[in-house]
């Protein structure tokens, strides 16, 4: 008896998501499912022209039986459930039935399989939904699904794919987060253009090395913690620590959980709007705590019991990295003075530097002194200013990349090591890196050395490796962005800048571009009590 059935149309009701292919990446990550389904213990990916020429997924599984295999490109034909309550206990990726017949609906493909334990196997031809070809034959056990000119049949899908370059980055990081689910049972080959780009091995250690680089693993964190009916697992370094992304994994699912970063970025005080984690998360859990069925690529899950998971999470991170619980009197020694200060909105960050309103004039200001924290204190006509060193030295730096066009070439050039991820990212981005006055160029696998810098960086103490790293993670391929990202790398610290003096020259050489009370990212670069709101305040 076969293994595939048609489900029923109430079953079909509940868990039907429509689209299913929306990128080269997504036809990659069903059909890398379906093959980790069939107990594979070797995936070969073949990737030509980003994907939009050539997908090809070759396992050595289980393969598709004769009875079944004139199913596989039917709607809602499924192996993984029978009934909706089968998703209570369901361990496998797929189950929908959806996405073969959604690939078949928009290229040509060719399906080759031979089942365990049949002598013969099977070849069938499907183009745009059509099925052109069915004929036996002797062939390998296992299964290879080759993908033909993803949506030829629908031009304008076809002209909104973005460049073979950008396709290929989002299909490397499909391949990489399954290499981090599955490390221990499968061997994953990863082909670009006709060459081997990668191979992962049956260690989580050496593949992490692949992935994140040598120095990830020196400075990693593994993670581990088992609690009620979960296990939690992985890796993770703090940025500086080896660059990459951060992966998600539940129920060795690649996905995208506010939960559990929430839960990270609570545990290690991470301020808003950063994100300075890499590595890798692994959650197991029992089905019938996850819902998988919310999203139709299966990309998001919605927990049971979020309370559980945010906790474990937390609790692991914390325990890892062995930060303990902040008392009640140093979390409110933390908080603002005056939490209803006004402070910039996303309107007068960068994104909109071009049309900010200043609110005020300012004239010159008189720096007087250094607070011990670093801040500086200085008088205006208007009032008493306390005044921020980085975000002044910020902003000097943003008006100074914005009207130089020079660059200087570094005494020794710095050689910058990445993972395979940011690598391919980078090198797609030398041409943007170049117009912004970077010499660098490719020297050798997953590296490249900087030789020239833009002239009003030139003289700073920059560490040159993370700040082109940070571009990467950030992904700041426009041009402001990337002149505020350079001077933030570039600006003194808080604390750098130790006499009035020194401020006072800053202030000046800001002066000459104009006024501004604020810097790239929108930071404040003062804060102003007036003589009016001091008055007030003593009641004079």
């Amino acid at each position: 008896m076969g293994k595939i059935f048609k489900l029923p149309p109430e079953v079909v009701s509940k868990i039907a998501a429509g689209e299913i292919v929306e990128s080269p990446a997504s036809v990659v990550k069903e059909l890398v499912e379906n093959s980790i389904d069939a107990l594979s213990s070797k995936i070969k990916v073949y990737i030509e022209e980003g994907g939009k020429d050539l997908i090809r997924v070759v396992d050595d599984g289980l393969g598709i039986s004769l009875e079944d295999v004139e199913l596989v490109f039917e709607r809602h034909a499924t192996s993984k459930i029978t009934s909706f309550d089968d998703l209570k206990n369901l361990y496998t990726f797929g189950f929908r039935g959806e996405a073969l017949h959604s690939i078949a609906e928009v290229s040509k493909v060719e399906l080759i399989t031979r089942a365990q334990g049949e002598e013969k196997g099977t070849r069938i031809v499907v183009e745009g939904g059509k099925k052109i070809l069915s004929e036996l034959g002797y062939f390998p056990q296992g299964t290879s699904i080759t993908v033909r000119s993803l949506f030829y049949n629908i031009p304008l899908r076809r002209k909104l794919l973005r460049s073979p370059s950008v396709e290929w980055n989002k299909i490397l990081k499909v391949v990489l987060s399954y290499i981090l689910a599955f490390s221990e049972e499968v061997e994953f080959y990863l082909y670009k253009d006709g060459e081997l780009y990668l191979k992962s091995v049956k260690d989580i250690k050496e593949n992490l090395k692949i992935i994140f680089g040598v120095d990830f693993v020196k400075n990693a964190r593994e993670l581990s913690l088992r609690r009620w009916d979960y296990a939690l697992s992985g890796f993770i370094a703090l940025a500086g620590e080896g660059a990459g992304d951060f992966f998600t994994l539940v129920n060795r699912r690649p996905v995208r959980d506010s939960l559990i970063r929430r839960a990270i970025i609570d545990a290690l005080f991470i301020p808003p709007g950063k994100f300075p984690v890499r590595g890798f998360i692994r959650i197991e859990v029992p089905p019938s705590v996850v819902d998988q069925n919310i999203h139709p690529a299966k990309l998001e899950v919605r927990f049971l019991k979020p309370g559980e998971v945010y906790s474990l999470v937390y609790d692991a991170v914390r325990e890892t990295f062995s930060i303990s619980e902040p008392t009640a009197e140093s979390y409110r020694a933390s908080l603002p003075k005056n939490i209803a200060e006004e402070v910039p909105t996303l309107r007068e960050s960068l994104f909109e530097y071009d049309t900010l309103e200043e609110k005020r004039q300012r004239s010159s200001i008189r720096v007087l002194a250094r607070s011990s924290k670093g801040y500086f204190i200085a008088e205006t006509p208007d009032g008493i200013a306390i005044l921020d060193p980085h975000a002044i030295a910020e902003r000097l730096l943003f008006e100074k990349l914005k009207f130089s066009r020079n660059v200087v070439q570094l005494l020794l050039p710095v050689v910058i090591q990445l993972d395979m991820y940011s690598f391919s990212i980078l090198r797609d981005r030398l041409p943007f890196l170049k117009d912004i006055g970077f010499e660098i160029e490719e020297f050798g696998r997953n590296a490249f050395i900087l030789r020239g810098v833009p002239s009003p960086l030139a003289d700073l103490n920059i560490n040159w490796a993370e700040a082109i790293k940070s571009m990467v993670e950030e992904n700041s391929s426009e041009l402001v962005k990337a002149w505020a990202n350079l001077a933030c790398h570039g600006a003194p610290k808080l604390g750098d800048v130790r006499e009035p003096a020194e401020l006072q020259t800053l202030l000046d050489e800001l002066a000459s571009y104009g006024e501004f009370e604020i810097c790239p990212h929108g930071r404040p670069l003062f804060y102003l009590l007036s003589y009016e709101e001091l008055e007030r305040w003593i009641r004079r």
